[in-house]
């Protein structure tokens, strides 16, 4: 992306409670810079509003209605293991990452994704967007996904651990969204129809 150079100065600080229910994302404010809200609400992102920095950037990717076009590149040798690098891209008329206030638009955009050779898990994932509207205020947009093992009730699972959101609007202003995941929960129900 555009080989922008910043140094950045956090404007505030939000705490989020973020609920996952089939692949789709929900934030909901809870703190801000540190002082609790008086009632737990909807987020908005006004400046970098993208969703699906924790479960479904991943998921469209490999939805096979995203006709994600996959290269196989290099390998990287690490002390956990291997992890293998594709770079993909994703036509505008196929994009499902939607940018800006609702509804937003959905550019095309391309990217790596990092997935461990031993079990097909992906550890990182970074999209970058570039190709917008003449009349839609952002330039340039970038996704980072970093996932880590987790353990939940005492059982591992991969998860997003750390994610970023970077945009630069057509006016020169460039803003970084970043997301720190802890606190995992799992939730089931479970439901008996009785006839």
């Amino acid at each position: 992306m555009g080989g922008h150079s910043h140094v950045w100065h956090p404007s505030h600080q939000e705490q989020l409670e973020l609920t996952v229910v089939s692949g789709h994302e929900q934030y909901y404010l809870l703190q801000e810079d540190g002082r609790a809200v008086s009632q737990a609400a909807p987020a908005d992102f006004p400046t970098i509003s993208s969703r699906g920095e924790y479960a479904s950037a991943l998921l469209t990717l490999f939805d096979a209605a995203s006709r994600t076009h996959f290269h196989r590149r290099g390998v990287r040798h690490g002390p956990d293991g291997n992890l293998r690098r594709y770079d993909f891209a994703i036509r505008q008329q196929d994009s499902q990452w939607y940018l800006g206030p609702a509804p937003g638009f959905a550019p095309a955009y391309e990217g790596s994704v990092w997935v461990d050779e031993r079990d097909g898990s992906v550890r990182q994932l970074v999209m970058d967007a570039a190709r917008f509207p003449d009349s839609f205020f952002i330039l340039e947009a970038r996704l980072r996904v970093d996932f880590a093992p987790v353990l939940i009730e005492g059982l591992p699972y991969l998860l997003p651990h750390h994610a970023s959101v970077r945009v630069c609007t057509k006016r020169g202003y460039c803003a970084r969204k970043v997301l720190e995941f802890s606190d995992y929960r799992k939730f089931v129900a479970r439901s008996r129809v009785i006839r």
